[in-house]
Formats: C-alpha cells, structure tokens, sequence
C-alpha cells in the first residue's frame, strides 16, 4: 500500500469500491461509509460494485448524488414499501419460510412486486453511472454484471466474461434484480435469462471479482464493505426452523461466503451490525441512526489503518468520528441520543 505522501488528495481515483449486501443493515452501514468517504474527499472511484442491500445507497453515490440526500433516503425511506405485497399475510409468511429453499429452486415470481423500487431509482439516478457494476445471478447460479456497457456473464470460478447483451438493461430493473431474493421479491426475465438477487452467487453478498473482471483491478486496490451475516442466523429458533424447512430437500446455505483481507489481498470494510435483522426494514431512530454511525465509524478506522487518511489530513472526519464515540459513549436516552447524532451530522452539511 502506498504511503500518505503518494497517494493523491482525491485517494479514491486510484480505487474500486465494493459495496456489499446484508438488507437493511447494509443499506444503513453502507450510507455511514458513504458519509465517511464523502468527508474524506473520496467520490471519484474507478469503479463501484453493488449487491443487494448495499445497491440503492451504492447506486446513489456512484450516480454522485449529495450525501445529505443520501443520508436522508436511507432514514426516512420505507424500503419496505418500496415492494408491494401481492398475496396475503399467510402466503408472504410460507415464501419466507421457505426461502433457503426458492433459493435453489429459483421459481421467477415472488410474493413482493419490485416496480415501486425500479420506480423509484429511475426517479433519482436517470442516467447509468460509468463506473458502475451491478450484480446479479442467473438460473444456474452464475453471476452477472449488469453495465452501461451492457449485461455480462461471469461462469463460476472464470475469470472471463461473457456478453448478454451490448445494451444496459433499465438502472431500475438492474437494482430490483440485485434484490431480487427468489420467491419473494419478484426475479426478472430480459434477455433470454432468468434473474436474482446478486448475493446468491458462489462470491457470496460482496463481489470482489467484478472490477478484476471488467476494469483490470489488482485486489490491493479494492475496498470492500461487507456487514457479514446476520446475527440472528445463529439464533437456536432460526436455526432450528432452517432445519425442518429444509429437511429431506435441497436449500441454499444458512451462512454464505464473505472475502477476507489474508485471503483475498483486499481492503475490508467489517462494520458489526447488531439489534435488527437485514428483512427488518420498521426501525427506529436509534436503530437506524446507530447502524450509520458503526458504517462511519468502520469506515474511518479501516481506512487510517491502511494510511490512506490521517488525522492530519482529514481532521474533520475524525473530529465527527471522536464527537459520535463520545455521543454513543455518554448519551444512554436513545431518542435524545439518536437526536444528538442527527444535529452532529446537519452541522457537519451530512443531513
């Protein structure tokens, strides 16, 4: 890694930023690490890959949308309104219950319709970001990249890829199919292909191959942000529940793959977040507020400890760094905490 003196001031020109999936917990952390890198002075990325969770914020950002607007989506959008319900209670509650089991199966239709979520991108980013790559898989598991440039192929454990098509696909549809979770949120059929959520690949919900593939990037100049699984996986009643749901067939895995900086030469993101699930899109202030912060937070530290910013480079963000420790640290109230981090951030021009 090179050190301070050589790395120009606008760092992210020289990288390519992975933004992983995880639902609302993603969604959160990554709009933290969005507001951190904002602060640091780095927007300009080689290239950015979104899956899943990290694909609305990611989307955004690489559209260069102002981060007050982006920390304002992630807090007072309802994602979950973002997909409209098209069966009843009963039948929402049995495609959950079996979702590790859609997972192979890969039925088309889900129980939750996408089209106010494609609406509401195409609202807010109307033109591809050049350096954008979203993923997604196909049918047999196999990863795609949806482009400007076009919908590409990635065959598992290749380092090629195969073109789709030379046309993008709509940048709505590209993000719905990143979320498309199989029998729950509707797929989409373009191109002669079936298409899913871009975290059910062997890469798992962070892509790190994407930019390797169609932008040449060594995996020293990759940062990745990836929140890891979600807790409650090793809850006993979830665990116990994946068990009987998918005794006797097949499913897809309770726990997926997530790259590691010894293995895979990176720059990673960890940030832990606790106290809600990724499917749990109702939060509260606090809830939403404190997942933000650990994705600011994470991202400062990492990215000091890589001596890619210092505090005498980028004194401001470390400021707000050190002033949401101490907020987090001595406010116990969450309503008067999660009010003091708003007014933290407005001062700073985040919200």
């Amino acid at each position: 890694m090179r050190s301070l003196t050589q790395v120009s001031p606008d760092s992210s020109t020289e990288f390519h930023l992975t933004l992983g999936g995880g639902g609302s917990r993603a969604t959160l952390a990554v709009t933290g690490g969005i507001a951190a890198f904002h602060k640091c002075g780095w927007t300009n990325w080689k290239s950015i890959t979104v899956t899943s969770g990290g694909s609305v914020p990611g989307t955004f950002f690489a559209g260069h949308d102002n981060v007050k607007n982006i920390v304002r989506l992630a807090l007072h959008t309802d994602f979950s309104q973002m997909v409209t319900p098209k069966v009843g209670k009963l039948k929402l509650i049995w495609a959950m219950l079996n979702k590790y089991r859609y997972e192979i199966q890969r039925p088309l239709e889900g129980v939750l319709s996408p089209e106010l979520l494609k609406q509401f991108v195409n609202a807010g980013v109307p033109t591809w970001p050049q350096n954008l790559i979203i993923t997604g898989t196909d049918q047999d598991n196999q990863e795609l990249l949806l482009t400007h440039a076009g919908v590409f192929r990635s065959p598992a454990g290749a380092r090629r890829v195969e073109t789709i098509s030379d046309k993008p696909i709509d940048l709505g549809t590209a993000v719905s199919i990143s979320c498309a979770i199989p029998g729950i949120i509707d797929g989409t059929r373009a191109y002669g292909e079936n298409m899913f959520d871009g975290g059910l690949g062997v890469e798992g919900q962070c892509p790190i191959t994407p930019p390797q593939k169609l932008f040449g990037a060594k995996p020293e100049r990759i940062i990745a942000f990836d929140v890891g699984e979600d807790h409650m996986k090793n809850h006993r009643l979830v665990r116990t529940l994946w068990y009987l749901t998918c005794r006797g067939v097949r499913c897809g895995p309770l726990e997926g793959y997530h790259p590691t900086e010894e293995d895979d030469g990176i720059i990673l993101i960890a940030p832990k977040i606790t106290g809600f699930n990724g499917l749990k899109f109702i939060l509260n202030s606090m809830e939403k507020w404190g997942a933000i912060v650990c994705g600011y937070h994470a991202t400062i530290e990492r990215l000091e400890k890589s001596e890619l910013i210092s505090r005498d480079t980028h004194r401001e963000a470390f400021e707000i760094k050190d002033e949401l420790e101490d907020l987090v640290r001595r406010v116990h109230n969450q309503k008067h905490c999660a009010k003091r981090i708003e007014r933290l951030f407005r001062n700073h021009g985040m919200y």
